[in-house]
């Protein structure tokens, strides 16, 4: 069962289960980032036509893009927290199961709404982690990749602008880090 492997085998699992959607989840991540990516070009292209009276405008290219953008994005979502929803119902039931076969005594003291919220709070945060995380976590590496090379491409100063969003993804994975201690321990 899925309860009695450690978190990390849990988190291989899944993804070897589930491996397609995470391998398409990352291609509609990468197309949309490379999408997003031309659009600053594209409108500085259309801001130069539109200022030099040139009537070469087309709308449809933006059309295509924008629809692209939310298809891709609705798409790499989708298939991020589909799987994460899956583990979640498997959690749930084989907890049922494990539930129904102890015994009663045992739980006597809390009410039945208190012991669904406890068995259903760390499945909760499972999912979470696998769904969002994951899919933050490959937006950020896959924005990277895609937009580091663009902005060089464009103007190699604009790399500073960076340096903010960097410093704080440090200190947020040096925060959680830490607070994940005490998180543990509530939770035991």
């Amino acid at each position: 069962t899925r309860l009695n492997l450690t978190f990390r085998d849990l988190i291989a699992s899944q993804f070897k289960e589930f491996k397609l959607y995470y391998f398409l989840g990352t291609l509609c991540l990468i197309l949309t980032h490379k999408i997003q990516s031309e659009l600053p070009f594209m409108a500085k292209e259309l801001a130069d036509l539109v200022s030099k009276n040139i009537n070469e405008l087309h709308p449809l290219r933006f059309f295509w893009l924008a629809l692209g953008i939310i298809v891709f994005r609705t798409s790499s979502r989708i298939l991020f927290f589909y799987p994460a929803r899956i583990l979640q119902k498997h959690l749930r039931l084989e907890l049922m199961e494990k539930l129904e076969g102890s015994t009663p005594a045992r739980f006597r003291h809390l009410s039945s709404g208190q012991l669904f919220q406890y068995l259903t709070g760390d499945i909760e945060q499972i999912r979470a982690l696998l769904g969002f995380v994951g899919l933050q976590g490959g937006n950020f590496i896959i924005a990277m990749f895609i937009l580091i090379p663009k902005i060089v491409q464009f103007n190699s100063h604009l790399l500073i602008a960076l340096t903010p969003m960097l410093l704080s993804f440090i200190i947020f994975t040096y925060v959680v880090s830490k607070n994940r201690i005490y998180f543990k321990k509530s939770m035991e």
